[in-house]
């Protein structure tokens, strides 16, 4: 029962989701609109990807999803990237997930 609540990989791995957003789109001043639609999509195939592989590999429960999609949420945030972005951003990868 007690492993239920376990969550340190999910969350580092939410972060490490985020990172590769980062990397792959970063902020652009707060310029909406600087990268085309098909880069965009690109990236996030890739993160959906990534999000389902970690899922094959690793049972998630309630807890841990929304661990892992807070850590990605707050990373995004803590690096300038907009509030309502990021939630939106979470939103699609918990609906993968």
């Amino acid at each position: 029962m007690f492993g239920w609540f376990k969550s340190k990989e999910a969350s580092a791995f939410g972060e490490t989701l985020a990172d590769y957003y980062m990397k792959h789109l970063p902020v652009q001043g707060g310029k909406k609109g600087q990268y085309s639609a098909k880069k965009q999509e690109q990236v996030l195939d890739n993160l959906f990807a990534q999000a389902a592989e970690f899922k094959t590999r690793h049972k998630l429960n309630l807890f841990s999803k929304a661990a892992l999609g807070n850590a990605f949420r707050w990373k995004l945030v803590q690096h300038q990237y907009e509030s309502n972005q990021a939630d939106a951003l979470t939103k699609l990868l918990m609906h993968r997930l």
